[in-house]
């Protein structure tokens, strides 16, 4: 894996932290009952949901970097493999 998509993949990464951690600034929240209009509060209920997409988001993103790595060193692994065979064919 060469620098570039090092980069790429840190950059990408730093930005959905980033956007996660503006989704969950920490609000208030409380039972749909006991709603009062307050200027922070959200629903227990959508409170839930927000963390369940950001929790599926961050798993995302973390099976992309791992199927990306893994994908480098399967095509590391072919040419490592095909420069090995050739240098015994030619011996």
């Amino acid at each position: 894996m060469d620098w570039k998509d090092k980069l790429h993949i840190i950059v990408g990464c730093s930005v959905l932290v980033g956007a996660t951690n503006l989704m969950t600034i920490p609000k208030a929240y409380a039972d749909d009952d006991t709603m009062d209009n307050a200027e922070h509060c959200m629903p227990l209920q959508k409170y839930q949901s927000q963390q369940q997409y950001v929790d599926r988001l961050e798993q995302l993103v973390s099976d992309l970097y791992v199927f990306k790595v893994q994908s480098k060193m399967d095509i590391a692994e072919e040419r490592y493999l095909e420069q090995y065979r050739t240098e015994r064919q030619g011996e």
